[in-house]
Protein backbone atom coordinates (compact mmCIF):
# COMPACT_ATOMS: atom_id res chain seq x y z
CA UNK A 1 0.00 0.00 0.00
CA UNK A 2 1.27 3.50 -0.82
CA UNK A 3 0.85 5.90 2.11
CA UNK A 4 1.43 9.67 2.10
CA UNK A 5 2.37 11.48 5.32
CA UNK A 6 2.17 15.24 5.72
CA UNK A 7 4.80 16.52 8.13
CA UNK A 8 8.33 15.35 8.84
CA UNK A 9 8.35 16.01 12.56
CA UNK A 10 9.08 13.25 15.04
CA UNK A 11 5.55 11.88 14.70
CA UNK A 12 5.51 11.86 10.91
CA UNK A 13 8.98 10.38 10.53
CA UNK A 14 8.42 7.72 13.19
CA UNK A 15 5.11 6.76 11.58
CA UNK A 16 6.81 6.56 8.19
CA UNK A 17 9.55 4.29 9.53
CA UNK A 18 7.03 2.01 11.25
CA UNK A 19 4.88 1.75 8.12
CA UNK A 20 7.91 1.12 5.93
CA UNK A 21 9.11 -1.61 8.29
CA UNK A 22 5.63 -3.16 8.00
CA UNK A 23 6.08 -3.35 4.23
CA UNK A 24 4.28 -0.25 2.98
CA UNK A 25 5.55 2.29 0.47
CA UNK A 26 5.69 5.63 2.27
CA UNK A 27 6.16 9.19 1.01
CA UNK A 28 6.70 12.01 3.52
CA UNK A 29 5.95 15.61 2.60
CA UNK A 30 7.33 18.58 4.55
CA UNK A 31 6.84 22.27 3.81
CA UNK A 32 10.05 23.40 5.54
CA UNK A 33 13.03 23.67 3.21
CA UNK A 34 15.49 22.32 5.80
CA UNK A 35 15.64 20.44 9.08
CA UNK A 36 16.79 22.85 11.77
CA UNK A 37 17.67 22.42 15.43
CA UNK A 38 14.94 24.69 16.79
CA UNK A 39 13.96 22.98 20.05
CA UNK A 40 15.51 22.83 23.47
CA UNK A 41 15.05 19.09 23.71
CA UNK A 42 12.60 16.26 23.54
CA UNK A 43 11.31 14.05 26.33
CA UNK A 44 10.29 10.54 25.33
CA UNK A 45 8.39 8.16 27.56
CA UNK A 46 8.90 4.42 27.87
CA UNK A 47 6.46 3.58 25.07
CA UNK A 48 8.26 5.89 22.65
CA UNK A 49 11.61 4.35 23.60
CA UNK A 50 10.17 0.89 22.88
CA UNK A 51 9.18 2.06 19.38
CA UNK A 52 12.65 3.55 18.79
CA UNK A 53 14.15 0.24 19.94
CA UNK A 54 11.88 -1.70 17.53
CA UNK A 55 13.10 0.60 14.74
CA UNK A 56 16.74 -0.05 15.77
CA UNK A 57 17.28 3.67 16.44
CA UNK A 58 18.56 3.42 20.03
CA UNK A 59 22.26 3.02 19.11
CA UNK A 60 22.09 6.36 17.28
CA UNK A 61 19.99 8.10 19.96
CA UNK A 62 21.71 6.94 23.14
CA UNK A 63 24.92 9.01 22.67
CA UNK A 64 22.73 12.13 22.32
CA UNK A 65 20.48 11.46 25.29
CA UNK A 66 20.60 12.32 28.98
CA UNK A 67 18.67 10.89 31.90
CA UNK A 68 17.06 13.35 34.33
CA UNK A 69 18.40 13.35 37.88
CA UNK A 70 14.86 13.72 39.21
CA UNK A 71 11.30 13.62 37.93
CA UNK A 72 8.37 15.21 39.78
CA UNK A 73 4.73 14.49 38.96
CA UNK A 74 2.74 17.51 40.10
CA UNK A 75 -0.88 18.58 40.35
CA UNK A 76 -1.53 20.90 37.43
CA UNK A 77 -3.55 23.35 39.53
CA UNK A 78 -1.70 23.56 42.82
CA UNK A 79 1.77 22.44 41.80
CA UNK A 80 1.78 20.00 44.73
CA UNK A 81 4.14 17.08 44.09
CA UNK A 82 2.27 13.77 43.97
CA UNK A 83 5.30 11.59 43.21
CA UNK A 84 9.06 12.04 42.86
CA UNK A 85 11.60 9.66 41.50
Amino acid sequence: MKILIAGAGIGGLTTALCLEKAGHEVLVFEQASAFLDIGAGLQCGANAINVFDWLDLLPALEPLSVAPKRVDFCDYRSGRVHYSS
